[in-house]
């Protein structure tokens, strides 16, 4: 891997980061980044789906920190996805 290539990683993955803190669309560009560098689809998008849970995780730390959240919703949200992800993932 060149120096070019690990400094487009890492302005990308921060600036992907932080859209997916916000919002949502980070995917958007580190997908193809991850594939113009040799991935495959397949190892691209479960590489992404790690930094995904990583983001999701701060953000949720975060806004606990500052009183946003609802346990019992985020509970009642959580246990059908995480269904759907091992039904999807099988």
């Amino acid at each position: 891997m060149t120096v070019m290539e690990v400094l487009a990683l890492l302005a990308l993955g921060g600036l992907a980061g932080f859209i997916n803190v916000l919002s949502a669309g980070g995917s958007m560009l580190t997908l193809p980044l991850l594939m113009f560098l040799g991935l495959p689809p397949q190892v691209a998008n479960g590489t992404n789906r790690v930094a995904i849970v990583l983001q999701s995780t701060t953000a949720v730390a975060g806004f606990r920190r500052l009183g946003h959240g609802n346990f019992r919703v985020t509970l009642h949200l959580a246990v059908p996805a995480v269904f759907g992800a091992l039904l999807g993932a099988g």
